[in-house]
């Protein structure tokens, strides 16, 4: 568990983005792989070859099944058989985005609307067919949402206006409601209801939120120092990550146990609202806590570095 967050190199080399976008045109024009873990010992990759000829930019891997989304906005995934099955256009209403948990799965519509399925239920009965299927997210209905996550059985969503929503698993206090009671379906994340969230991440058992400022918020799970506040509390309310208070945050990513974010000083080291020239002028930094296994955090020090 680190004690305090961790500035790691940013991968800026002009040199490797182009060698990386040349290889992926290449092999995007013949096939896209995307792996997932199998129940069984072994890993088993799944091709998507015709149906993902020209992928759009959404594709989410799950611990048992992947999820992605092809040209025109249609829904494919993976089955455990190692075959491609295609889910199609929900009623008219292209996909835009996907998320993928060892649990569900979950789709975003361009009418700002959320889809939710279960993509292991493969069994026999109509319960099974049915949960394999993915059906709106009722409780959102007339609520725009322009942002999805898919954590470890539980789901966030960021609506255009800025409002955040959870449901699902509350054991550690992810939902950010103060409690930890199972929620059955999406409702309004109270700790963060005077402020204007623009994205989040789900993970295991912990959500990042990022604001319109730039600020990032954390709640759940604490144990390993995910949460970022140098320590190993619990919180069941959306908490500043103090740490970042001196940048302004571009992006957050939450994994299993540890969070990620990127992020540039703030112009006079302190003004909180960003400004797209400050952004691009600023040299950015990747920011890493929580849990080092495997040296998930990138660096193998156990004292801060820039």
């Amino acid at each position: 568990m680190l004690e305090s967050l961790q500035a790691v190199p940013l991968l800026r080399s002009s040199v490797t983005c182009r060698r990386l976008r040349a290889a992926g045109e290449r092999v995007a024009r013949r096939l896209l792989v995307a792996c997932g873990a199998q129940p069984a010992p072994g890993v088993k990759c799944v091709v998507l070859r015709a149906q993902l000829a020209k992928p759009r930019a959404s594709l989410a891997v799950g611990s048992y099944a992947t999820v992605a989304v092809r040209e025109g906005g249609a829904l494919v995934q993976s089955t455990p058989q190692g075959a491609v099955e295609v889910l199609g256009t929900p009623e008219d209403d292209a996909v835009t985005a996907v998320g993928c948990s060892f649990a569900h799965a979950l789709a975003l519509t361009e009418g700002g609307s959320v889809l939710s399925w279960d993509p292991h239920a493969y069994g026999a009965g109509p319960g099974a067919e049915a949960a394999r299927r993915p059906e709106r997210v009722a409780a959102l209905g007339g609520v725009r949402i322009a942002s999805l996550s898919a954590g470890g059985g539980f789901s966030v969503a960021v609506a255009f206006s800025g409002a955040a929503y959870s449901w699902g698993n509350n054991d550690g206090g992810q939902l950010g409601r103060g409690d930890r009671e199972d929620v059955v379906e999406p409702r309004r994340v109270a700790s963060l209801q005077d402020r204007r969230v623009v994205a989040a991440s789900a993970g295991g058992h912990h959500v990042l939120w990022l604001t319109h400022e730039g600020e990032v918020l954390a709640c759940g799970y604490g144990d390993r120092g995910q949460l970022g506040r140098n320590s190993q509390e619990h919180s069941s309310v959306a908490v500043v990550v103090e740490g970042l208070a001196q940048f302004t945050v571009t992006s957050v990513s939450a994994g299993y146990e540890h969070s990620v974010a990127v992020a540039v000083p703030r112009a006079g080291g302190g003004a909180a609202r960003r400004t797209r020239s400050a952004t691009q002028a600023a040299v950015p930094r990747t920011f890493a806590w929580g849990l080092n296994s495997s040296g998930c955090l990138l660096y193998t020090s156990p004292s801060p570095r820039d």
